[in-house]
């Protein structure tokens, strides 16, 4: 078996069959694309995208089908899953992230786009302006650039006398570059040294330069591979004493201190109603992209108290959860 043919097969493998479908009429064929792997039950992110389309009459197997590809983590795999979507006639295709949303924009410039949580779109080339996208993209997407200062700032609040702070991120995502720039800006203006590391290829091996002089703190920028690097991360920061500034809930959970970011569940919710106006006959051309209209600050006390650090109280007062 070539390498074609064996792609082939592992995108045929991720079809999930809609057994239950009715013979007869054809209904709406809705596909779902990610880099990351699907697993065998549907992710907290993923159920509420579901949930969100199933309060607009839209249940997969009754009356809607919905197809999905997962990219495997593999940037030249995921090529393959877009187009396979297109080649399935799908009448709308949801991308999670901003790295799927390029890869189907690839695939097809007719087949209607709804981004799920796409950070910076007009910077990535998805759309031409959020009021006006342009194109066939639209949907939901985030503002890490606006976010990220504040979360350094929070980070400094936590901690007065930290100076240096090494910041994590990866070039596979398209808006870092920018994201990383902002950053930098605002680690200026706080007194603070930002050292930035792309840890796209090698954290284990950043990791390990690091810890022969580690910095006062971490700042860790969102994409799916520092989520999925993030106990590495937190690993290392609590074997160095560090505090954490991370992008989104998930990393807390996981042990980071802090997050303040978009709610993503509510992201992955209202997507679905752009599925809805799509298949309703909308163009995205004629859908402006929305912004997040919530934004979650956690805090994981279990954390803190590991770290000795006392969370202030301007930030537990209004934090939207707090890990114990």
């Amino acid at each position: 078996m070539n390498r074609r043919d064996g792609l082939a097969a592992l995108l045929g493998a991720l079809v999930v069959p809609a057994a239950s479908l009715a013979q007869g009429a054809r209904i709406p064929r809705i596909g779902y694309l990610t880099l990351a792997p699907l697993g065998e039950k549907p992710s907290g992110d993923r159920l509420a995208f579901l949930e969100g389309l199933r309060e607009l009459g839209h249940v997969d197997g009754k009356t809607v089908e919905i197809v999905y590809r997962s990219g495997e983590m593999n940037l030249e795999i995921l090529g393959f899953a877009a187009q396979s979507l297109v080649e399935a006639k799908v009448d709308v295709i949801a991308v999670a992230g901003t790295v799927p949303a390029l890869a189907a924009k690839k695939a097809t410039a007719t087949i209607p786009i709804v981004m799920i949580f796409a950070s910076e779109p007009v910077i990535a080339g998805l759309v031409d302006d959020l009021a006006r996208p342009g194109g066939n993209v639209t949907g939901v997407s985030t503002i890490q650039t606006e976010l990220d200062p504040k979360r350094l700032a929070m980070l400094k609040e936590i901690k007065p006398d930290i100076r240096r702070v090494a910041a994590f991120w990866t070039r596979f995502h398209p808006s870092h570059e920018a994201e990383i720039q902002v950053v930098e800006k605002t680690a200026q203006s706080l007194g603070l040294v930002l050292e930035s590391y792309d840890v796209t290829d090698d954290l284990l091996g950043v990791l390990r330069t690091l810890g022969a002089r580690p910095p006062d703190a971490v700042f860790v920028l969102w994409d799916v591979r520092t989520l999925s690097y993030r106990q590495f991360i937190i690993d290392f920061a609590f074997k160095h004493k560090l505090p954490t500034s991370m992008p989104l809930e998930p990393y807390v959970v996981s042990g980071g201190l802090m997050s303040y970011g978009p709610n993503v569940r509510a992201i992955f919710r209202r997507s679905a109603s752009y599925v809805h106006r799509i298949l309703r006959g909308a163009k995205p051309a004629d859908l402006p992209v929305e912004r997040p209209a919530k934004f979650d600050l956690v805090l994981n006390m279990r954390t803190a108290r590991a770290l000795k650090l006392e969370l202030p109280a301007t930030l537990t007062l209004l934090a939207d959860r707090i890990v114990e």
